[in-house]
């Protein structure tokens, strides 16, 4: 039931917001519904939830990202062996991969599982995954 709020007469139908351009880039993630179902059964713990949405809200391009795990303790107000501790739990459980930095051999880089999720579009997410086994197999994506 659509109401126009200018004289109140009332419609029925489909309502389609016009189009616009948003003032700024909105950035998003991309998550698996079976993602969603892998990540619930873990098991984790309050902290290494808040571990993973705070490395969430920070993904970069190709699911990697930058944060630091001091930076997460700093923002989150933890200790940094506990978010040591949960970066360690997530990598365990395949949430979390980690990979050589290409520009830094010395530092070791976390990504997020593109099984489970992705930020960027579906081109990038295909270049990305193709020829590379992916745990939990996406259902979705028949190689």
């Amino acid at each position: 039931k659509l109401i126009n709020p200018k004289n109140g007469k009332e419609y029925k139908g489909l309502a389609v917001p016009m189009k616009k351009k948003f003032p700024e880039p909105i950035e998003y993630v991309s998550m698996f519904r079976h993602g969603f179902e892998h990540i619930a059964k873990l098991k984790l713990t309050p902290t290494d939830y808040a571990v993973l949405m705070v490395f969430l809200s920070r993904l970069g391009t190709k699911t990697g990202s930058e944060i630091s795990q001091k930076t997460i303790a700093e923002q989150l107000n933890l200790a940094t062996p506990q978010v040591s501790r949960s970066v360690k739990k997530l990598v365990e459980k395949g949430v979390l991969l980690k990979e050589q930095d290409p520009s830094d051999e010395r530092r070791l880089l976390c990504r997020f599982n593109p099984s489970l999720g992705w930020r960027g579009d579906t081109q990038e997410w295909f270049e990305n995954t193709t020829g590379k086994e992916l745990k939990p197999n996406p259902p979705c994506y028949v190689r």
